[in-house]
């Protein structure tokens, strides 16, 4: 996810635009698989993406935050979800939190 901070952040405004269409659809896909209740490992592989872009220095999931832990919410605490599913889920809840403070206090 570096290179792609490192590209977003050399950009305007109108590029990186783009990459928040490419973080829409990933939560299209998410929730898609989450809603199949049949593609755990796609969800999965989602939301482990999801918690890159948290990691990753390039801005991108701020437009989309409700969404992400929204949809990160409801599958963390859906008892019919497997747990691996819940756990990576729940793992993008933590990275919010924490790389959002951390964010806030520049580091």
């Amino acid at each position: 996810m570096e290179p792609l901070a490192a590209l977003v952040a050399d950009r305007g405004s109108a590029e990186v635009e783009a990459f928040h269409g490419l973080v829409a659809a990933l939560l299209e896909v998410a929730s898609s698989a989450y809603s199949s209740r049949s593609d755990d490992e796609t969800l999965v592989q989602c939301l482990q993406l999801l918690v890159e872009l948290c990691e990753s220095s390039a801005p991108l999931l701020g437009k989309h935050l409700p969404a992400v832990v929204g949809l990160a919410m409801t599958v963390g605490t859906d008892n019919r979800a497997e747990l691996p599913t819940r756990e990576a889920a729940l793992e993008v809840c933590v990275c919010v939190c924490v790389f959002g403070v951390m964010r806030r206090k520049g580091k």
